[in-house]
């Protein structure tokens, strides 16, 4: 397992000298240490999580978005959510789980579920930037998990794409 902690802090309580340095730098927070220690509970429950990349979590109101390797996403969703479930209930928040950064298209849609995207598209710039707008349907803009402000920083924070979001 790839967490941003190292091994034997991942076992023991206590963080080793080198985590606690990241941690004091910023750059680990407090919810990667207990996310990452989840993660380690739930691979000696379930061997397929051994494999799992966990890079980082971002935190938006009340929900936690977990940034793993793509390949990861299935795993840590599988039969009926079970380990996303089970870290979910140890750090006390709503989660969810994102693999491809580079698509805006996908990481607008993993996080505005269950409202439903209506598309993506790339507007070109006169001076030959690209921006992208994320159209989704208006009367799904209660079921949204994120505020329109705060959707739309994020997916320009993960993508490093200029976004803008609108309800259709």
């Amino acid at each position: 397992m790839k967490t941003p902690i190292c091994e034997v802090c991942l076992k023991s309580g206590i963080l080793c000298p080198g985590c606690q340095q990241k941690l004091d730098r910023g750059e680990v927070t407090e919810l990667d240490v207990k996310i990452a220690r989840a993660l380690h509970k739930a691979s000696v429950r379930n061997k397929e999580v051994k494999d799992v990349r966990f890079e980082r979590s971002i935190v938006v109101g009340d929900l936690s978005i977990l940034v793993v390797d793509k390949k990861d996403v299935p795993v840590l969703m599988g039969k009926g959510g079970k380990v996303l479930k089970s870290i979910s209930n140890q750090i006390k928040m709503n989660m969810r789980v994102l693999g491809d950064l580079k698509d805006p298209r996908v990481v607008a849609d993993d996080l505005i579920r269950p409202a439903r995207l209506l598309g993506v598209n790339t507007v070109f710039a006169v001076d030959g930037t690209n921006r992208y707008k994320i159209r989704i349907a208006a009367e799904d803009s209660q079921k949204m998990p994120l505020t329109l402000g705060d959707l739309q920083g994020l997916i320009a924070r993960l993508t490093g794409q200029e976004v803008s979001v609108v309800f259709e």
